[in-house]
Formats: structure tokens, sequence, C-alpha cells
């Protein structure tokens, strides 16, 4: 379809062969092991390989990689300061939970369009963690209106900054009432691609 048409691209967290050893997993386990005051670090440790190495390895441009990995770096930086704090606080809320399982996503949508970018494709990373900051409640009827037009809102930014940009859009949409595994599901990327299409009359 591209250039032709505009693409949008929704990305779910980096996986292995082994669902166990993947990011989501393994962020949960850094959560869970923190809030238990035992050490999270070997968690995010592997994280940071599992990305490193396929940075190191898809991006040849010296600009391209140097600012992925700099991004990567920092998102996994906030997510160990998150779990030292849980380490002292001890709680996992739902909105806590949401916030560490959403880094896979950023982390891969970071990749992702690095990954474009070095092909000579211009690509953004669209970042959907806060996109409402007082969560969607997915009880609510008629949820998804509001969640299609916040979607547009922000990707039309994209669009009228660079029409012939893709935009790599975070699978994780933001805090859900309830937590987004309780509200939508482990499939909460399908969900967001699902919205992302609807909300942009997507072929």
């Amino acid at each position: 379809h591209y250039p032709k048409n505009n693409v949008i691209a929704v990305v779910s967290a980096l996986s292995t062969d082994t669902k166990a050893e993947g990011t989501t997993n393994r962020l949960l386990a850094a959560a869970e092991a923190a809030v238990a005051a035992r050490d999270f670090s070997d968690y995010l440790d592997r994280i940071a390989d599992t990305h490193l190495d396929v940075i190191y390895t898809m991006l040849k441009t010296h600009n391209v990689r140097e600012s992925v990995r700099a991004y990567v770096t920092n998102e996994l930086k906030v997510i160990r300061m998150f779990c030292e704090a849980l380490q002292v606080i001890r709680e996992l809320s739902h909105r806590s939970h949401d916030m560490i399982i959403g880094c896979g996503e950023r982390l891969a949508a970071g990749v992702v369009a690095g990954v474009l970018q070095e092909s000579g494709i211009p690509a953004q990373r669209v970042n959907l963690s806060n996109l409402w900051p007082e969560g969607l409640d997915t009880t609510k009827i008629g949820y998804h209106h509001s969640a299609k037009q916040a979607i547009v809102d922000t990707l039309d930014k994209v669009f009228t900054t660079d029409p012939k940009a893709i935009p790599v859009v975070t699978g994780y949409i933001g805090h859900i009432k309830g937590g987004i595994i309780g509200g939508v599901g482990r499939g909460y990327s399908d969900f967001t691609a699902a919205l992302v299409s609807a909300a942009m009359q997507a072929d």
C-alpha cells in the first residue's frame, strides 16, 4: 500500500520463542518482584538485552541507531525507577500495573520506527499511553466513540506534520479503568489496532 496510501502500524511488545520470556511477562515479573521487595533488575536487564540486540543487528546508520538506543534506555530507566518506588510502596495499583506493561509497546514502537527510518521510510512513533489521563471505562456504553475520536485527533496531528509518515502506534492505549488486563485482556494490542482501524476508516 505504501507510499500510494497512508499506512499506520500498531505494534505489540517484542516477544521471543518462549512466551514466558516475552517483554510483557518480564515486565510483570519485575513489578511483582519489586512489590515483594525482591530484586527485579534481571528481568529489566533481559528486556534491555533483547531490544539492544535488535537495534545493533538491524540499525546500521549511526544517528538512527543511537537515537533508538537512547530512547529504549530512557524508557527502561523510567521503569527501573518506578520499580524502585514499588519496593517501598509494596503495592501495585491498576494504573501502575498498566503503566509498567505499557512499556513493552513503547519500546517496540521506538524500535520499529527506527527500522523503518533505516529503510528510508519516514516514520514517527506515536505513544498512546496518555490518551485519557482519567482512564477509559470500557464498561460504559458507547465508550468506543470517544476512544476513536481521541485516536483521530492524535493521528491527524502526525499526518498534518508529515503526510507521508507512517505512524508507529503503541498497542498499549493508556490506562483502562479496572486495569487493561481486566478491562480488555492480554490481547489489548489487537483491541487498539481495531480501534485505530475503525477511527481512521482503514481498508
